[in-house]
């Protein structure tokens, strides 16, 4: 039941780590060396990791043009409806707006993840869709808000490695996470978010080293504005897992700057006052957007939209809601899905469910190819031949169990089940064991509590969810290279054979990913978006009034519109009543009628006489006529 963005789930990538293992013990160093510096490119990587500021541009205009030329070649669809509930929050702060009026005939416009009521948009917060209103607002294109969104992220990483590894480590670090989450990472090239939550994730945790190693002057007042604007994005991407990631962080902060400041007072006037008065600031700045959007400073719109439109709470240790009145059929559908998921996942699903989470994050952030450092640091630095063992058992099991193709879903196999777990934890004590240091076991508690708070959510795993502590997880692996790259044979050298090649084998792999053929939802993506472009090329305004049979797969969600429905040159709607249809027409009066049949994606000219008396049309037998190609 892992989310479907798990990339690493591919023979590939089990493939492409093993021809690395081998490479590294067979290549000989000393004609790459002599290649590397010949060219200039060891003595080039170098002189730019020192000049640190330029580094952290170098790494983010790097991963900015990847990310477009690949958007060129390939442009990304919505498909989800969070990602249309993203879009419609984009649309809305790009036209100067933090909400909109709840439209009239409201019940036609319900749709997943969206709010209508007390007002029109996304359930989500605001963060996502303020990057993908700077994009729009830019360039007229949102998506250009993502590729800014992957750019900062992949910048602020290498700004916080800086501060964790060093500087050439630092600048290797940032071009490894723009390898694998840059160019084609699911986080830059869709609409899902999880670049602005790791944004926000490098800047805590850049600031919190840099202010706990006695930083001052103007780096301390940068370093406290950094730690204020982290968390306040993380409090409007992820605000769970945020605050989950941030807990040892904060721990900390408060156990070494005072000591490295002076002392508490020199730390509550230096530090303590400027931070909370920046996250004041942050914080009057949500509340009045839950007020605008829900009636309330202290409900946020994704309460108010999970208790009109779902039972499921969103935690384990929660109660069922009572069963919303749903009118719309497709709307119920939604809404008995996700109660379908939640019931699956109860009893023994309920330890399947939570293997499916931390097998997730782990391959992920890591998967095959970046749990090679691990691997190699167990003989690199000569542990003791169990761990030794115990490492590379680990590795062959959880990669050798991804290959799995329904490993979790319909029917976990309890003997795989607790293999699978016992080989996660066996790689948790292990990381534990080679990261002693106190700031690798903040690392480390970090991404436990964030994997231990995803456990006790209801929804499956999605790779966005761990998006605050993926910046951590390229720690660990940087470290285990940095530690490794000592390691030689005789004429051989394993650990910098590994460090050149592991960029290469994470792009390798991505890429991979990306161009694979698409799946069922990723081609109905299409058919919408052919559609949506047929209409906008017609004269006038369009109105689409979608019929949906009662088998109808509710993820292929048609119903989706700007934040502007008076104005929008195509608007979707659901079909109700002929007198509910009627009056919605009337609402949205002057534009060309058309009804879709989502189950064959047939979309007719709708005609419908609706002529009654005082307001209250009544429908006689519509006409129908073929949309032209």
């Amino acid at each position: 039941m892992a989310g479907s963005d798990l990339k690493a789930l591919q023979l590939e990538s089990l493939l492409g780590a093993t021809a690395l293992i081998l490479a590294a013990f067979v290549v000989p160093w000393a004609p790459i060396y002599g290649l590397l510096e010949c060219t200039r490119i060891l003595p080039a990587f170098r002189a730019l990791a020192r000049r640190r500021n330029l580094a952290v541009l170098f790494v983010g205009l790097v991963a900015f043009a990847g990310d477009a030329l690949v958007s060129w070649r390939r442009p990304p669809l919505p498909v989800a409806p969070d990602e249309f509930s993203y879009l419609l929050a984009a649309d809305t702060f790009a036209a100067g707006r933090l909400t909109n009026p709840t439209p009239a005939q409201w019940q036609h416009f319900q749709t997943p993840e969206v709010l209508v009521r007390p007002s029109y948009q996304s359930k989500y917060p605001p963060g996502q869709g303020v990057f993908l209103a700077v994009g729009q607002r830019l360039t007229g294109n949102p998506l250009a808000g993502v590729w800014l969104s992957s750019a900062l992220a992949c910048a602020a990483l290498c700004w916080m490695l800086q501060a964790w590894v060093g500087e050439a480590w630092a600048l290797y670090g940032g071009l490894l996470a723009t390898c694998q989450l840059a160019w084609f990472g699911h986080w830059s090239q869709s609409f899902w978010g999880g670049m602005v939550a790791a944004l926000g994730g490098a800047l805590v945790f850049g600031a919190v080293r840099r202010l706990a190693d006695k930083e001052g002057g103007l780096g301390r007042i940068g370093s406290v504005l950094s730690l204020a604007l982290g968390l306040t994005i993380l409090a409007n991407t992820r605000p769970f897992e945020g605050l989950l990631a941030t807990v040892p962080a904060a721990a900390a902060l408060l156990v070494y700057a005072p000591r490295r400041q002076g002392g508490w007072r020199p730390f509550g006037t230096k530090i303590a006052l400027p931070l909370t008065a920046f996250l004041l600031f942050g914080a009057f700045v949500t509340l009045a957007y839950n007020q605008r959007v829900t009636g309330s400073p202290w409900q946020l719109p994704y309460q108010v939209y999970e208790r009109q439109y779902d039972a499921v709470p969103s935690f384990i240790f929660q109660h069922l809601r009572p069963w919303p009145q749903l009118q719309d059929a497709s709307m119920r559908a939604a809404a008995v899905g996700t109660l379908a998921d939640w019931r699956w996942a109860q009893g023994f699903y309920r330890l399947a469910f939570v293997i499916s989470k931390f097998f997730g994050l782990w391959q992920f952030a890591l998967g095959a190819a970046l749990s090679l450092p691990f691997v190699m640091l167990a003989f690199a630095e000569r542990w003791p031949r169990w761990a030794q063992v115990l490492q590379v058992a680990a590795f062959s099991v959880v990669q050798g169990l991804a290959l799995e193709r329904f490993l979790f879903w319909p029917s976990p196999r309890p003997l795989w089940m607790i293999v699978l777990l016992l080989a996660l934890i066996a790689q948790a004590a292990l990381l534990a064991r080679y990261f002693p240091g106190f700031w690798e076991r903040v690392t480390l508690a970090a991404i436990g509590l964030v994997a231990v708070g995803l456990t006790l959510e209801t929804w499956r795993f999605h790779s966005h969810y761990m998006a605050p502590v993926m910046p951590l997880a390229v720690v660990l692996v940087v470290q285990a290279v940095r530690r490794g790259w000592a390691w030689a044979l005789p004429t051989r050298a394993p650990g910098k054979i590994l460090a050149i090649g592991l960029p290469v084998l994470t792009f390798a792999i991505a890429a991979a990913g990306a161009i694979s053929a698409p799946g069922p939802l990723e081609l109905w993506a299409q058919q919408r978006a052919a559609m949506q472009k047929r209409l906008e090329s017609l004269p006038g305004h369009q109105l689409v009034i979608v019929h949906y049979g009662p088998q109808h797969d509710f993820y292929e969600e048609w119903v989706e519109n700007r934040a502007d429905l008076q104005h929008a040159k195509v608007v979707w709607a659901r079909e109700g009543s002929p007198v509910e249809d009627c009056q919605l027409i009337a609402s949205y009066g002057g534009r060309t009628v058309w009804l879709l049949n989502a189950d064959h994606n047939a979309l007719e000219k709708y005609k419908p006489n609706c002529a009654g008396s005082k307001g209250a049309p009544v429908p006689s037998v519509p006409t129908l006529e073929s949309l032209p190609e």
